[in-house]
């Protein structure tokens, strides 16, 4: 876990002209280069987290962002409602038994002539603490899971490759939904799973494109409000 725990969100310089420029032209149903779409989307998950960071006098390169993916999810839904980005709001437990709930966003996006999907996730940076990722925390009784670590120790087990893909996507928090991610994401709370058997656990597998199906077909109420978020200060609004 050590590579992980150094891991800084990226912070960057508002360049408001280029992200209304970006902005404009998605309002106007215009494609998006995948430069573009990468440039509004870190600008979109830094505002993201540095309003949930404000909100909760925090900082934004030290805050793990725990228990704040509901407020990231409705913020993001909401605003790319209103920019008319197709988006689906997705809750692990939604599609899994039993694991850990966890709630983030599939976003489409109009790129180089076709319609392309996103994972946005500003607070999967929330499962790597060290004391939640160790070994120990797997608790077997009578032959049933009954606690397991986080998502990051299951990261900690892949390829360095895999690995790097990972702390990329923990410092800018979006990546583009392809079955090769989508297996490491949705593994990393599959085998969160627990209230089965140790043999059932050990057999637990789902494609990359099963993955990829689920989170573009479950979507789940957003558990806050509009008027709680902005009392919140919390709305991305789309005219700022």
């Amino acid at each position: 876990m050590d590579s992980f725990l150094d891991i800084k969100v990226n912070v960057i310089n508002d360049n408001f002209d280029y992200f209304s420029s970006i902005k404009d032209k998605i309002l106007n149903g215009i494609s998006l280069s995948e430069d573009e779409v990468n440039n509004f989307l870190n600008y979109v998950v830094f505002k993201t987290r540095k309003k949930i960071c404000d909100c909760f006098n925090k900082n934004i390169e030290l805050f793990d962002y725990r228990d704040t993916c509901n407020y990231a999810q409705a913020m993001l839904s909401y605003y790319f409602d209103d920019l008319g980005i197709y988006n689906n709001p997705v809750c692990t437990s939604g599609i899994f038994f039993n694991v850990i709930r966890h709630f983030f966003i599939v976003a489409y996006f109009m790129q180089d002539g076709e319609m392309v999907p996103y994972i946005v996730d500003p607070t999967y940076n929330q499962f790597f603490s060290f004391e939640k990722c160790k070994k120990d925390k797997f608790v077997l009784k009578n032959g049933i899971v009954r606690a397991t670590p986080d998502p990051g120790y299951f990261i900690s087990l892949l390829d360095d490759n895999s690995k790097k893909e990972v702390i990329e996507f923990l410092k800018c928090g979006f990546h583009r939904l392809n079955t090769d991610f989508a297996k490491i994401y949705g593994d990393s709370f599959n085998k969160t799973q627990i209230g089965i058997s140790q043999k059932e656990y050990d057999n637990l597998f789902v494609s990359g494109s099963s993955y990829v199906k689920f989170f573009l077909k479950f979507k789940n109420e957003l558990t806050k409000t509009r008027e709680e978020l902005d009392n919140l200060g919390l709305l991305l609004d789309s005219k700022n």
